[in-house]
């Protein structure tokens, strides 16, 4: 999936940006004689008891934070204070939400009226959502918390700090954070017994662009104990020609798919790329497949495609090292 389809991103149809303008006009009557209650629930709690998240981002935090909030954990009835997910939660190719997203009842489309009769407390935006629903419930004056845009670990782990905060679960965030740290040192602990640092590794999408320093995957990549050798050409994502391609020539290739069963969807995407089929990586066919969903998680299933890259390469390289002791 390329940078440009905003795989994270609020993607919402011309239809849908046309009903919520004739919305807006019809509903400003509602909107106005529903904020005095929803003012009085906020100021009537310390902890936001009915939070909205409009983004796969702030559902996958928020429900990490909730399901640690309280015990035993993973804390299930606590999910009862997410009144409502983004319309992306129950689809996989880009929600990592687990099964018990299928409790929460209420998916917010941007749909403001419908989100002001669930009466938020706290609403969970993305820089990345539709500018009208941001002004929208800035005008509104409702509590709000807005996820900027991510691109390392350590945001996601301030991310989720800031957001306990917020929720009146500092303890729980926390809780969150150290079992991300606890499961990416085992994988780096791993990947210094297995030496995979000279490993390298190019995250390539399906039109060429590749990922390159400064991204989401250049983090994915360090933490699973590879090198990006994209980083070293690339600052952000940008398409690559032929000749630079084929120097690059890394031990592996990284592209986002769906389950494993569609592998050779992505291969066939991949081969028309100028260039590939000469690369190493493509001719020995040591291509790494993990989910879209995984590989621009910014919450804590990214630890997700940290250990799927690590596992593959290291399985690769071990591959490569018996072959030459042959």
């Amino acid at each position: 999936m390329s940078p440009g389809k905003a795989s994270r991103g609020e993607i919402v149809t011309m239809q849908w940006a046309t009903r919520l303008r004739a919305a807006a006009a019809a509903s400003v009557f509602c909107i106005t004689a529903s904020m005095a209650s929803l003012k009085a629930v906020a100021a009537n709690s310390s902890k936001a008891e009915r939070v909205l998240s409009g983004s796969v981002a702030g559902d996958e935090i928020i429900t990490a934070i909730l399901l640690e909030s309280c015990t035993p954990t993973p804390c299930t009835k606590a999910l009862s204070r997410l009144i409502a997910v983004s319309r992306f939660a129950d689809d996989p190719s880009y929600s990592n939400l687990p099964p018990v997203s299928e409790i929460i009842r209420h998916r917010f489309s941007g749909d403001i009226e419908q989100a002001l009769k669930l009466k938020p407390d706290l609403v969970v935006l993305a820089s990345f959502s539709r500018p009208e629903i941001l002004s929208r419930f800035e005008q509104l004056k409702l509590p709000q918390y807005l996820i900027s845009d991510i691109s390392d670990i350590n945001g996601i782990e301030r991310t989720i700090l800031d957001l306990g905060k917020r929720m009146g679960e500092e303890s729980a965030a926390a809780q969150v954070i150290a079992g991300m740290k606890l499961q990416l040192k085992n994988i780096e602990t791993a990947s210094k017994d297995k030496k995979l640092p000279a490993f390298s590794v190019l995250h390539i999408y399906a039109d060429g662009v590749v990922s390159g320093s400064g991204t989401l995957f250049d983090a994915i990549a360090s933490a699973a104990g590879t090198r990006n050798i994209g980083a070293g050409v690339v600052q952000g994502w940008k398409k690559l020609g032929a000749e630079t391609l084929i120097k690059l020539d890394p031990d592996a290739i990284v592209v986002g798919g769906a389950q494993p069963e569609d592998r050779q969807h992505e291969l066939n995407a991949l081969k028309l790329i100028a260039g590939i089929e000469h690369l190493r990586a493509w001719r020995e066919q040591r291509i790494i497949i993990i989910p879209d969903a995984e590989l621009s998680a910014v919450s804590p299933h990214i630890v997700k495609a940290v250990r799927k890259l690590n596992t593959a390469a290291a399985a690769m390289q071990s591959a490569a090292t018996d072959k030459k002791s042959l």
